[in-house]
């Protein structure tokens, strides 16, 4: 990739950075709930998955299509998509298991201990097509799992989404998927457990995908190298503005929530790509961005100390999320110059040993 594409895309950092930081907010609100003007904030910074989701079939796309003259490119693809994850998601595994053990948990509903084939499952990361395992070992291990998914099907997507027009089909078909799929998932139960099956119709790949496709879009808007003019970049905030209104107006009721607010999210990121915000992209919440992945994995295992250190029950939020902030900061930059960095080197050699660039 040219110095030019890097450059062009430090957006996506800065958008990482936010996505970590609304997940971080909420996870440390629910040990410390704060009720002020901002609630409705902390309590939608699970939205930040999506935003994950969104950024990255985005970058997927544009990788795929820079990286479509070599030798191997759909080998390469996976070996590069295995690297990028697995190291630190397995030691996740290990560590979680060690931290939380192997007894009952809301995720595992009726079931009354971890099992060989949910870590299996988990390692492989085929746990996101069971309810009792999607998310029962690494906190927010689900959302890997969708990724995974995804991954498997982007070179198919790939292949027959060459528009925007070929692009917005494929998302509203996903989008009509998931409305079926729900329809009959929550008619027809396959668990006991009614609450847990919700969450689970919720959290899997089908529910999901629309977002993805909405990434696509975003590749496909972004490649159009044309400039936006400040009305316009004002009509898209707005729209984001009102997109966000109406996932609070309607709960769900016509359009999900998460799907309203990843329209916000493409027109926002549509908008930073043309034109910078120093407040929304700048260093350091590009640094946020850069190392988030870990941040994403590690943070529960921060908030778990400063609770086993009595420091999330001050009833304070604001000095709760940023200890939790520091530690995991640290923590995280240690885990993606240690662990993720090194995974993706050896990715990288391997590829060039297929490719015999040695």
């Amino acid at each position: 990739m040219s110095q030019l594409e890097l450059k062009k895309l430090d957006f996506i950092d800065s958008l990482r950075g936010w996505a970590v930081l609304g997940v971080i907010c909420i996870h440390v609100y629910i040990w410390l709930p704060w009720h002020g003007p901002l609630e409705w904030f902390l309590l939608k910074g699970n939205r930040g998955v999506q935003l994950f989701y969104l950024l990255s079939a985005f970058t997927l796309f544009n990788s795929l299509s820079i990286r479509k003259v070599e030798k191997y490119p759909l080998i390469n693809y996976f070996i590069r998509r295995f690297f990028r994850i697995a190291p630190l998601f397995y030691l996740s595994i290990i560590y979680y298991l060690w931290q939380d053990g192997w007894g009952p948990r809301y995720w595992l509903g009726d079931v009354q201990e971890i099992s060989s084939a949910n870590v299996l499952a988990t390692f492989t990361f085929t746990n996101g097509w069971n309810p009792y395992w999607i998310n029962s070992i690494v906190p927010g291990g689900w959302s890997i799992a969708v990724e995974m998914g995804f991954y498997l099907l982007l070179p198919l997507l790939f292949k027959y989404c060459k528009n925007i027009k070929s692009a917005t089909a494929m998302a509203i078909f996903s989008f009509i998927l998931m409305k079926f799929l729900q329809y009959i998932l929550l008619h027809h139960p396959l668990i006991s457990d009614v609450n847990l099956w919700r969450e689970f119709t919720f959290l899997y790949l089908p529910s999901q995908l629309p977002i993805f496709c909405l990434g696509i879009i975003l590749y496909f808007l972004w490649k159009n190298k044309g400039n936006l003019s400040t009305l316009s970049m004002i009509i898209n905030y707005l729209i984001s503005i009102g997109f966000i209104y109406l996932s609070f107006l309607w709960d769900g009721k016509y359009i999900a929530e998460h799907v309203l607010f990843a329209g916000a999210f493409l027109l926002m990121s549509f908008n930073l790509s043309k034109k910078k915000l120093l407040l929304l992209v700048n260093p350091l919440i590009g640094y946020l961005g850069k190392i988030s992945f870990s941040l994403y994995l590690v943070h529960h295992a921060i908030i778990n100390g400063l609770k086993e250190q009595h420091l999330l029950t001050i009833n304070h939020f604001s000095l709760g999320f940023l200890l939790t902030i520091l530690g995991s900061l640290v923590l995280g930059s240690i885990t993606f110059y240690g662990i993720e960095r090194p995974g993706m080197a050896l990715g990288k050699q391997i590829i060039a040993k297929i490719e015999g660039n040695n």
